[in-house]
């Protein structure tokens, strides 16, 4: 092999090489390169969506003095006049999977027992979606940063604080719950919120334990109602605490109740 086609051999391997660890460098950048979260860093008081869509809008909230993590003059509301929907929801929360997988909090100077995270909605058709914004979880010995998306195929009314908003005439209330909870839930009534059109909707049981059952359910549930205009909206809550701080500050009680349809 003469020193012209050595040169040329060798060219042709250095230019290979650099396609390939540019390649790497791509994959790395796109998908790896979340930033260590900065726990002080984030202003209670901003939103993390201010627009008006058919998605609903997210209203910031205009108390500034917001010593007590339950005052809900201290959250955002959420307002679809689409949906014909209200509620309020925290500026700033323990991520949801903090909860049950510490894993997901492996990042440099953050404290595992105390994470705030902002939270926002996730709207697909009428269905609302109440969780943090983002999370910050370990890949190769990086803090990423992953964007929570109403699209995420783990997602669906099987989540907690996932909302659906249906059309249903309170004549066919106890049917819905019937095949939505099991045959031996029935309806129990409603009972007014406030000065509001909204109701809460009573779920009675069959009074059996729960391995003779058939109105299965050991965890939080919530239906309200617009009898004016036949429309519910029902989510779960899950057994645990899901919306909050450390145990026992929890706010899903104080969303639950902000909850309220408007005409």
């Amino acid at each position: 092999m003469n020193l012209k086609t050595k040169l040329i051999f060798a060219v042709l391997i250095f230019l290979m090489l650099f396609g390939l660890a540019s390649v790497v460098w791509f994959i790395k950048t796109a998908f790896f390169s979340g930033q260590p979260l900065a726990v002080n860093s984030i202003d209670v008081n901003q939103p993390t969506n201010q627009s008006a869509s058919l998605s609903g809008q997210i209203i910031p909230p205009t108390k500034t003095d917001c010593a007590d993590e339950l005052d809900t003059e201290c959250w955002n509301t959420y307002r679809n006049t689409k949906l014909g929907i209200t509620f309020k929801f925290p500026v700033l929360a323990v991520p949801y999977f903090h909860y049950y997988d510490g894993n997901y909090f492996e990042c440099e100077n953050v404290d595992s027992d105390y994470i705030l995270v902002p939270y926002t909605t996730l709207s697909r058709g009428n269905n609302i979606f109440i969780r943090e914004a983002y999370y910050y979880k370990k890949y190769n010995n990086q803090c990423v940063k992953i964007i929570n998306s109403i699209d995420d195929s783990g997602i669906s009314e099987n989540n907690s604080w996932y909302i659906t908003i249906q059309k249903i005439a309170e004549n066919n209330l106890d049917h819905f719950i019937k095949e939505k909870y099991g045959s031996g839930c029935s309806y129990g009534g409603k009972r007014k919120v406030d000065d509001s059109v909204t109701y809460d909707v009573i779920v009675n049981g069959d009074g059996k334990d729960l391995s003779l059952t058939e109105c299965p359910i050991n965890y939080s549930i919530a239906i309200k109602s617009n009898p004016a205009n036949e429309k519910i909206a029902y989510w779960s809550m899950g057994q645990e605490c899901i919306i909050g701080l450390k145990f026992p500050k929890c706010f899903d009680s104080e969303i639950m109740d902000s909850f309220q349809f408007i005409d």
